[in-house]
């Protein structure tokens, strides 16, 4: 039945619920985006917004991505969107650093309540990408087999002595 479905054995199936619940998390993280969104009331200068706007981006592809490499059994693409996903904490913590600074100005964002909205939509971010490094290590595992076989039979037919 496992094979009826697609999958190659019954361990893919537990690769495939790690993936569900991280896509189901990612579904509520978006929630509360959107819904964070709707309570910032001043207005987001410009350069703090490209800051946003780039860790969402890396935040989003690293989520597609560790998708593709689960369906696809990609090895190598999950284990370098795992290696990936520390660049969206620091691009967090960056933001962060000018979050302060002009909280302590006051110059730019004098709503304390954009701040915090604004806080809590750069850790929903962070962990859309951190389910992003879920679902990459379930697909390493699912293939990591593979990968193991590949690299056996590469070493046995380049020195055929090997056992």
């Amino acid at each position: 039945m496992v094979q009826e479905i697609g999958l190659r054995n019954r361990s893919d199936c537990l690769s495939y619920r790690v993936a569900v619940r991280s896509i189901e998390r990612v579904a509520d993280h978006a929630a509360g985006i959107a819904d964070k969104s709707l309570k910032i009331t001043a207005r987001v200068p410009k350069g703090l917004f490209q800051k946003i706007d780039k860790m969402s981006k890396l935040s989003i592809t690293l989520f597609t991505d560790a998708v593709e490499a689960l369906l696809r059994r990609d090895y190598y693409l999950a284990d370098s969107i795992v290696d990936k996903v520390d660049a969206t904490h620091s691009l967090e913590c960056e933001i962060i650093l000018f979050l302060d600074k002009e909280k302590n100005s006051s110059t730019v964002i004098d709503h304390e309540s954009t701040i915090v909205n604004i806080k809590l939509i750069l850790e929903d971010i962070r962990r859309t990408a951190e389910h992003a490094s879920d679902i990459a290590e379930a697909a390493m595992n699912q293939t990591i087999s593979e990968v193991i076989e590949k690299h056996e039979f590469r070493d046995k037919s380049v020195n055929p002595t090997i056992h």
